[in-house]
């Protein structure tokens, strides 16, 4: 150990005097024996450890940042969700003559997988939600998914990908629709990029 001043861990107001070989000395701490401050820069190990706590807490505090930036850009409402996954599946008789394609392409659906997985993404309208910057986006499954549907959604700017949402549900019903809402932000909006049966 250096000579020096050093805390006295009794007593956090005193110091105590290491002369290499020994303690020698008490005074109040910061204060020299004329009464003049001695405080010292701290020790270069307390340092390097406060530096290293502080980079710490920016990182964190990025982190944190970016996964309430998530969680805020994410807010599924599902209003009509699958089963839980220890439900039965129940086989369904789907009608098959009708052209569900063109049924909901002229309700202004997207078609992801013609006859089963329609989407449409709505910022007005009595389905979209209800707050400003948002958009509700609505997947329509006709035939089900027997053991899981993955969904991919791109906010866009201009022709620049901002953020990515995936999102991968249990199995799902025939006939079922999900509707999720999502914070956007101005100039951006939502396209669903992938949704399939998996």
């Amino acid at each position: 150990m250096r000579q020096g001043w050093y805390p006295n861990p009794t007593d956090p107001a005193e110091e105590l005097f290491w002369d290499g070989n020994g303690w020698n000395g008490r005074r109040a701490a910061g204060v020299s024996a004329a009464g003049v401050s001695t405080v010292r820069p701290p020790h270069p190990r307390r340092a390097f450890w406060i530096a290293v706590a502080a980079v710490a807490l920016v990182v964190g505090g990025v982190w944190a940042g970016v996964a309430v930036s998530n969680a805020l850009m994410e807010q599924p409402s599902a209003r009509a969700m699958s089963p839980s996954p220890s439900a039965p599946v129940q086989d369904v008789a789907v009608d098959r003559s009708t052209n569900w394609d063109d049924v909901y392409r002229d309700q202004g659906y997207t078609i992801m997988d013609p006859g089963n997985i329609f989407t449409k993404i709505e910022t007005t309208g009595p389905y979209a939600c209800k707050t400003e910057n948002c958009a509700t986006v609505r997947v329509h499954v006709e035939r089900g998914c027997s053991s899981s549907l993955h969904l991919e959604i791109t906010q866009m700017q201009s022709f620049t990908v901002v953020n990515m949402i995936t999102k991968t549900y249990g199995r799902i019903e025939p006939k079922a629709d999900l509707s999720l809402d999502y914070s956007i932000a101005d100039g951006t909006f939502l396209k669903v990029t992938k949704v399939s049966c998996l």
